[in-house]
């Protein structure tokens, strides 16, 4: 028969090991917590690209619209100076960085996910509305003759290997942005295997995108067709002609955009 003293030793150590245990549980964290709150490789890595357009816009939006050194490039390069971590991003890091995630997390991340995502916060969310408000209303002539030029900047970069409107080769499976193009000089590169809706669908994406960016940049453009926007005598006269020719490219994306939706309405019959 166990003896009282027995029993009160039993109890302590049994106390002493529920208490040892406890301790140790709150010392490991929980890795279901983790999973929960932790933000996607995708989330992260876009955050970061966001930060760095929003620097290089901030910087655009806070520029004299003078050129800062006389003896450096004139405002104009300047000005595309500043703005071009925007197109970097928009055109070339976006994409890339999509599909090196879909690549790195097979299992957690879809690639066409990953480009629609980057393709809306960086360009949809961010870039084309900033850079719209920009050309309709800013009051020094020269960032808003940046940001009309900074659309066709745009539109040549989107086209190049590896980005949204990527025209180097006409495999869907490595045609930007879902594959990396094909450089100058690379020779043959065998496509893999894609399906025929994913075919479909990524190509109504491009011509969406396409039209997207024809569409802000003729309503970048109508409102400088006004007389006086980039002459008046009170306004800064080095920028009045670079200004005018900027705005008389409204026609250039009009026609573009006029051809796009013909287009589209054909091949809908």
């Amino acid at each position: 028969m166990q003896s009282i003293e027995d029993y009160e030793l039993q109890q302590q150590a049994m106390e002493a090991d529920n208490l040892s245990s406890d301790d140790n549980a709150a010392s490991e964290p929980d890795a279901s917590d983790d999973d929960n709150g932790a933000e996607s490789p995708l989330a992260l890595a876009l955050d970061d690209l966001e930060s760095r357009v929003v620097s290089a816009l901030n910087d655009f939006k806070s520029h004299p619209g003078r050129a800062t050194d006389p003896r450096g490039p004139n405002v104009h390069d300047e000005l595309a100076g500043v703005l071009r971590p925007v197109v970097e991003v928009s055109a070339h890091a976006g994409p890339a960085t999509a599909r090196a995630l879909a690549a790195s997390y097979p299992g957690l991340l879809r690639l066409d996910e990953c480009v629609d995502e980057a393709y809306d916060r960086i360009n949809a969310d961010l870039v084309l509305p900033v850079v719209l408000e920009s050309a309709q209303s800013d009051v020094v002539p020269a960032k808003r003759a940046a940001s009309l030029a900074l659309f066709h900047t745009l539109h040549k970069e989107w086209t190049r290997a590896g980005s949204y409107l990527d025209g180097t080769t006409g495999a869907p499976s490595l045609a930007g942005p879902y594959g990396p193009g094909v450089q100058p000089g690379s020779g043959t590169v065998s496509a893999p295997p894609f399906s025929a809706s994913d075919a479909s669908r990524r190509n109504q994406a491009r011509i969406a995108r396409r039209s997207e960016l024809l569409r802000r940049w003729v309503q970048a453009s109508i409102p400088n067709l006004a007389p006086g926007t980039f002459t008046d005598a009170s306004l800064d006269s080095a920028a009045a002609s670079r200004g005018v020719l900027s705005a008389s490219s409204a026609l250039k994306p009009c026609l573009r955009y006029m051809a796009e939706r013909i287009g589209s309405a054909d091949d809908a019959g």
